[in-house]
């Protein structure tokens, strides 16, 4: 049985919504599912990213045939960002294996290697923080084409680094798929990052001295408090002298999502949920990944002096972390602390 979905764009509730789709299709029985791309307008970084890792996941399922049709003119930027071969189909460009270097203001879906960061940082005698952070640096020039450290190159580096690090510290991945584009004319960035790794749930779980998650919900809810870390003990109040400057704190998601709610857009999904800030309103979303997604969409034009907005963020952050220390906080509850902290 054939069936054929029309896709009309890739934007974040398109992608979603596609999903679903398909998958409803799979249920009631669909042995080939045509895309049908011939009047797709607008392709964004998080529906290049979400949407091919879920054609990719399913193409595997055995009896199940995934094609496509398009009008070639018109996907000539999803041909280029490497949309269709990670999707798995014989199309346009292949997903890099390193970032760009050359000023682009996109990044085409790159899949950087774990391991080749670490062995990058054994060789180098660094840590590898230093080597993410380098990273970061670049791509953030690279990206902006701003050659100095502007409040925008502080703010996209200070993001690329923590949610890289974020997957090499935790996820357990081999693999960080990452994808992303700055719109000069909207004064806007979208950052999207995907790893297949144990997801947020398991991750925390590993801390002994976290409450028990249930459930994928509870756990994201979580991770977005400050101090809450798979790596570091509960309600431990600071690094003692002989630990690295780049051993987890708890605070990278915390940061970055409160960095993207500067008008922006932060968006955080791991195994079957989503969790969506839009300034000061929160969204809940059914999703289908293995691993974890986060996706930020910064509004440039809001970007200050870095150092100021991350200080206050910062005190905010210690000051809630000092509340989690005081009391036994459930996974149930931490939605609304969040929450209350957030929008005081």
């Amino acid at each position: 049985m054939k069936d054929t979905l029309v896709i009309l764009n890739l934007k974040f509730d398109t992608s979603i919504l596609y999903v679903e789709n398909i998958r409803d299709l799979i249920v009631a029985g669909s042995t080939h599912i045509e895309l049908d791309f011939t009047s797709m307008t607008t392709i964004e970084p998080f529906g290049i990213v979400y949407f091919s890792n879920f054609i990719k996941s399913i193409s595997r399922i055995r009896g199940l045939e995934i094609s496509c049709v398009y009008i070639d003119k018109d996907v000539s930027y999803a041909k280029h960002m490497g949309f269709f071969k990670n999707c798995g189909f014989d199309i346009g460009a292949e997903p890099r294996d390193s970032f760009p270097t050359k000023a682009t203001s996109y990044v085409p879906i790159t899949i950087l290697d774990v391991g080749s960061l670490r062995q990058e940082a054994i060789d180098s005698y660094k840590e590898v923080g230093d080597i993410i952070e380098n990273y970061s640096i670049n791509l953030a020039k690279l990206l902006t084409s701003q050659k100095d450290d502007t409040p925008l190159v502080d703010t996209l580096t200070y993001c690329f680094r923590e949610i890289i690090r974020n997957v090499v510290e935790h996820s357990g991945s081999k693999k960080i798929t990452f994808c992303a584009q700055y719109w000069p004319y909207l004064g806007k960035a979208e950052i999207v990052v995907l790893d297949r790794g144990k997801g947020i749930l398991n991750s925390l779980n590993e801390n002994t001295t976290l409450p028990k998650i249930n459930d994928d919900k509870e756990a994201l809810n979580f991770a977005l408090l400050p101090s809450i870390s798979s790596k570091v003990p509960y309600a431990k109040k600071r690094k003692s002298r002989n630990e690295s400057f780049w051993k987890n704190s708890g605070f990278g998601l915390y940061m970055t999502h409160r960095i993207a709610g500067l008008g922006g857009d932060f968006f955080v999904a791991s195994g079957k949920h989503g969790l969506r800030w839009v300034r000061d309103q929160k969204t809940d979303h059914h999703v289908r990944l293995k691993g974890t997604i986060l996706r930020l969409l910064i509004e440039t034009n809001n970007i200050t002096e870095l150092q100021d907005t991350l200080r206050v963020f910062r005190e905010d952050g210690f000051a809630l972390a000092r509340q989690l220390t005081e009391m036994e906080i459930e996974p149930s509850s931490a939605s609304l602390m969040l929450t209350k902290h957030r929008t005081k």
